[in-house]
């Protein structure tokens, strides 16, 4: 079954100034609203935010609030090159149910400003996922701004991910222009080509997330990072509420059941939070 993962916390907030505090409350009303899976935070050298969920994950009310559900999965973005690795041993031992993600360039748009040097970004790649894996994590693994890379180096780098023992794999629209069928085609290179669980993270530049979404459903994709009213960079990200709404109209029921009127108040929440127009 399909699962909708929320980035609201980690990839949605990234251009704004929110409190850890405001930030509690959108997870709290998500929660509610029947989501189950969370990127909290990037593990950055800033570790205000790692450092609050830290905190929170080692109190009772928290653990309170998610006792008794049947399933759930909390992930953090671990940056490829320098991390706090005290830190993450500490997210390991609070945070129950914790997936390490992390991603490498390989596309044109390089954030990273890695080595030119494909056989050194291979490296690199090979590198972080197996030390991500010696924790004993399920470890997911994006190649950043992968549908403009060459179709080659995409899959060695995939391939490089997966031999260093990747669990699941994720695609990403990074610069948010890709078309549906471009979206279907490379779900489908790369379902056929590796027996991984396949993901997409497809930005909102062109006004098609949610289309580049349902063709990737088609196209064999199992998880979907999403946000609250679609908010992120280039453009923002697929909209949670209204992918969800597509996927019932469909038939389709991804394995945490979200109620749309619920997801519609933390709509407002977050509206009256930020500077959002949700109409």
């Amino acid at each position: 079954m399909l699962r909708l993962v929320d980035v609201t916390l980690r990839d949605g907030l990234a251009a704004f100034s929110l409190s850890n505090h405001k930030r509690k409350e959108i997870f709290s009303v998500l929660w509610q609203a029947g989501m189950r899976y969370f990127e909290l935070a990037a593990l950055t050298q800033s570790q205000n935010s790692v450092q609050y969920w830290l905190q929170e994950f080692a109190s009772e009310s928290l653990l309170q609030q998610i006792s008794g559900a049947e399933f759930y999965d909390f992930a953090v973005l671990v940056m490829p090159l320098e991390f706090d690795q005290a830190a993450l041993q500490q997210l390991i031992k609070v945070i129950p149910n914790l997936r390490l993600h992390t991603f490498y360039p390989v596309g044109p748009y390089d954030i990273l400003q890695s080595p030119a040097n494909f056989s050194e970004k291979k490296r690199r790649i090979s590198r972080i996922v197996e030390l991500l894996k010696q924790t004993g994590c399920s470890v997911q693994f994006t190649a950043f701004d992968g549908m403009r890379a060459k179709e080659d180096e995409l899959l060695e780098a995939y391939a490089t991910a997966v031999q260093a023992g990747a669990d699941s794999l994720c695609l990403a629209d990074s610069n948010g222009d890709a078309t549906p069928k471009n979206v279907a085609s490379f779900c489908s290179l790369l379902k056929n080509e590796f027996s991984l669980p396949i993901g997409v993270h497809l930005h909102n530049a062109n006004g098609l997330a949610v289309e580049k979404s349902l063709a990737a459903q088609q196209a064999g994709a199992a998880f979907f990072e999403v946000s609250l009213c679609g908010i992120g960079l280039q453009g923002g990200n697929a909209d949670l509420r209204k992918l969800s709404q597509a996927f019932t109209e469909k038939g389709i029921t991804p394995i945490a059941k979200l109620d749309l009127e619920s997801l519609e108040k933390a709509e407002q929440l977050l509206a009256s939070l930020l500077p959002l127009d949700t109409s």
